[in-house]
């Protein structure tokens, strides 16, 4: 099992990008009913995430939930490289297992950090599951 297999590639998720405002941050997070997203440059490079609290510690620090104030700000000033650590495509089993673990979805990065999906909980879960209760195809029937 590798990587590859748990992907869900770049152009099947949602992300969203540092040139957005905070207002396109919040509604696009709305829009697909997201806590956390990640963020990308313009030429796709991996630079952090966005949570929900992050954006509302900018509403109490800007004191305004106006949607003409949130036009002002770009999410590339808001978003977190501590929040979902990215891995390789080529990261082991083990550092796949240990980060989600501790997070809901891991960003997937190429050597060069350009962003190339997620593995989420789900998808991990899923793929190991028929090795785990000896099923074999989607039916559910033991081997």
């Amino acid at each position: 099992m590798n990587v590859a297999q748990m992907l869900t590639p770049k152009v099947c998720t949602n992300y969203l990008l540092n040139t957005h405002t905070v207002r396109q941050g919040l509604e696009i997070m709305q829009r697909h009913r997201y806590t956390v997203m990640p963020v990308l440059d313009e030429n796709g490079l991996y630079l952090g995430c966005l949570s929900e609290g992050d954006l509302l510690r900018h509403l109490l620090t800007i004191g305004s939930a106006r949607l003409q104030d949130l036009e002002k700000e770009k999410v590339d000033a808001l978003y977190r490289t501590d929040l979902a650590k990215p891995l390789n495509m080529l990261s082991t089993m083990q550092e796949v297992t240990t980060a989600v673990l501790q997070q809901n979805f891991v960003p997937i990065i190429d050597d060069r950090g350009f962003f190339c999906g997620l593995v989420t909980r789900r998808n991990y879960i899923e793929c190991l599951a028929p090795y785990a209760y000896g099923f074999s195809g989607n039916s559910g029937d033991p081997a």
